[in-house]
């Protein structure tokens, strides 16, 4: 089971768009590489479709989770 909590779901040209954050409680050991591209598309069928890169901002050591996303113009 995924630790981290599905916290936003976004539908955009039949791709489920997902942003997931881990609870509290998985937060210190859950992986950076999985924390710092926490965003990914799913087809209807459940298959993935493509995980975000790393936010190229801050440094190699640093928590950079997206925190938020959302549509713009459609």
């Amino acid at each position: 089971m995924e630790v981290a909590e599905i916290k936003q779901r976004i539908e955009i040209e039949g791709l489920e768009i997902i942003r997931r954050y881990p609870s509290d409680e998985a937060l210190v050991d859950y992986p950076r590489e999985k924390l710092n591209r926490n965003i990914e598309a799913h087809k209807a069928d459940g298959s993935l479709v493509w995980i975000i890169q790393e936010c190229p901002a801050g440094g190699a050591t640093e928590d950079k989770a997206y925190m938020d996303m959302h549509v713009e113009d459609g």
